[in-house]
């Protein structure tokens, strides 16, 4: 399983994250932000941390980076977030004391752009702040991080959180962000890959990077999650799939209205929700209208708070191309229900652990993943068991836990540094 990086300093992290987290606790209230001097007493005491993203909202990766801002141990670590720009539908859930800023001022459309346009403000942050640790998220970000100038004493932690070579296969951006792998990743004071599978894809292109390579899995749940108190979203009793994630070809959302077309021949009662937007929308409704499925299925838009409706599902759905990780899986595992999820390439089956807390099917395959989601609505002694597993399972993914990884490889970083 730690193939990778056998002689790399970071070898283990995950599973050798530290006892005590630091964290608020349980119920502790996210309120509307009021910043924090940057020259105070107890913001210079601390390990100062800069997160860094294009924009915080409407993904796994940047809410995972908001689960680590806001669970870091504060007697130790400072964070604070800064984001290219503005807007994103996470940031009512920063923690009052963690500063927030976006550096381009200007609005503009392309999150690209805005990463690139960030670049200088960045540098100038980072020299005056002058943070330890300076931890990028996500491809771009991680690429503008590795082109920026900050002050000596400030290390490099670039997150990789998703699958790079699916990513960008085909699109303008796939040069750029493999040589952005091959050629500035190796300059990073560590990285971090969100999945074994990403680890692996990162070494086959850039060898050089085993020196600097980990793997810290995503956090599923925020601070002081319990299942046992998510109040269910409103359910009609019959029995209800869900899916979750961004309307755009990487999920494959034809391939499920497929299988749940096939679903409803035996279980007409069945119902399919399905949460998030994106450009794919319109051409999905349209195609749930060719299938006959528009009485049985519900496009509910993105949804700030998915785990309402995962409580109230009786199957949480996965028909993913390709994944980094593959959060919204290990959030359902947390809220109890079992999942039916394609084998792709990466994540599912590691969270999943080939299939112990899961069905795990092949990729596009229709009657298979049919098949799958039948089986299951049949057999609720099997949902049952899966149920019970998976939460045990995602007791793995906290964000307590995550964060304490996180913090170890800040700490191997700056004592390499020392």
């Amino acid at each position: 399983m730690h193939r990778w990086y056998p002689d790399g300093p970071f070898r283990r992290v995950l599973e050798t994250a530290g006892k005590a987290s630091g964290s608020p606790p349980p119920g502790s209230k996210l309120r509307p932000r009021q910043r924090l001097r940057r020259g105070s007493r107890e913001a210079m005491s601390r390990t100062r941390v800069m997160l860094f993203t294009g924009r915080l909202g409407g993904g796994g990766a940047e809410k995972n980076l908001l689960r680590v801002a806001n669970s870091l141990d504060r007697a130790e670590f400072a964070p604070e977030i800064i984001v290219a720009r503005s807007g994103g539908s996470y940031e009512l859930q920063i923690r009052n004391d963690v500063p927030f800023r976006p550096l381009v001022r200007h609005l503009t459309r392309s999150s690209t752009l805005s990463v690139f346009r960030s670049i200088p403000a960045l540098s100038m942050s980072a020299r005056s702040s002058r943070p330890s640790i300076l931890c990028s998220f996500m491809d771009l970000p991680n690429a503008a991080a590795m082109l920026t100038s900050p002050s000596a004493h400030t290390r490099r932690v670039l997150c990789v959180q998703n699958n790079p070579r699916e990513a960008y296969r085909g699109t303008r951006l796939e040069p750029a962000v493999h040589f952005a792998i091959r050629h500035l990743y190796p300059r990073a004071d560590a990285i971090i890959a969100l999945s074994h599978g990403v680890a692996a894809e990162l070494l086959e292109m850039q060898p050089a990077l085993e020196r600097v390579l980990t793997v810290v899995h995503n956090a599923a749940t925020g601070n002081g999650f319990d299942a046992e108190t998510v109040v269910p979203a409103k359910a009609s009793g019959r029995p209800l799939l869900l899916a979750c994630g961004r309307l755009n070809e990487q999920k494959d959302y034809p391939t499920m209205l497929r299988a749940f077309a096939r679903v409803l021949e035996t279980h007409p009662a069945a119902r399919l929700r399905i949460l998030g937007d994106g450009p794919l929308r319109s051409s999905l409704e349209a195609l749930s209208r060719s299938l006959g499925l528009s009485r049985s299925i519900e496009f509910l838009g993105f949804q700030p708070d998915p785990f309402a409706h995962m409580k109230a599902a009786d199957l949480f759905v996965l028909t993913s191309a390709y994944e980094g990780f593959g959060n919204v899986v290990a959030e359902a595992l947390a809220c109890g229900t079992p999942v039916v999820s394609t084998d792709c390439d990466h994540g599912p089956r590691e969270i999943l652990a080939d299939g112990e807390y899961g069905a795990l099917v092949p990729v596009g395959d229709v009657e298979a993943t049919a098949n799958a989601i039948t089986r299951l609505l049949d057999d609720p002694e099997r949902r049952r068991a899966f149920s019970e597993r998976g939460k045990l399972r995602a007791s793995q993914f906290t964000a307590e836990s995550v964060a304490r990884a996180y913090a170890d490889v800040f700490r191997l970083v700056l004592s390499h540094a020392a």
